[in-house]
């Protein structure tokens, strides 16, 4: 059997022509519609993200004030700690210096007698400085003794002793004094 076309050559171009331009179209207008599809779902994703955005924003203000009142509370907490520190402190080093001088006096010795006494504060330490003056080099030595056994006072160092025409000796003295008082 033999075929024969009838249909004009150009007819046939235009057809195959038309079927080309058709399958382009649909092609163009498939991948144009994936296309919107993405940038719909992008855009409907980041008017999303940015509602929560503003949402998350919004907690952040309000925690971020709640933050600031903390702080301010923390700050005001702690200037009542420091005046309460100050007023314990007080209170423990009211009785420091009669508690000093009470253990003092009972480490002398009969024959000691202090000339002057100086003192500065360090925490809960006195730093002692005194001027001293003994009988007999027996009385500092025994003065010297009991301080060093004291559990209160320590770091004694004693100056050069002179002595004086009436046999009296005469030195300095410095030393710590560390009370035992409870707070």
């Amino acid at each position: 059997m033999i075929r024969i076309n009838l249909v004009p050559q150009e007819i046939l171009e235009r057809e195959i022509h038309r079927q080309r331009a058709i399958q382009f179209g649909v092609v163009i207008t498939t991948f144009s519609l994936m296309i919107a599809m993405v940038s719909l779902w992008h855009y409907t994703r980041s008017i999303s993200l940015s509602k929560d955005l503003k949402k998350q924003q919004g907690e952040l203000d309000k925690l971020q004030s709640i933050v600031q009142r903390v702080e301010q509370l923390e700050q005001t907490a702690a200037a009542v700690r420091a005046r309460l520190q100050v007023m314990q402190d007080l209170l423990f080093g009211r009785p420091l210096y009669p508690y000093f001088m009470e253990d003092l006096l009972a480490t002398f010795p009969p024959g000691l007698w202090l000339t002057n006494l100086g003192t500065t504060t360090e925490g809960n330490t006195l730093k002692v400085a005194m001027g001293a003056r003994a009988r007999a080099s027996e009385d500092v030595s025994k003065w010297l003794r009991t301080l060093d056994a004291s559990r209160k006072f320590s770091g004694a160092t004693i100056g050069a002793i002179s002595i004086d025409a009436d046999r009296v000796h005469n030195f300095n003295m410095n030393l710590k004094y560390t009370p035992e008082l409870k707070r």
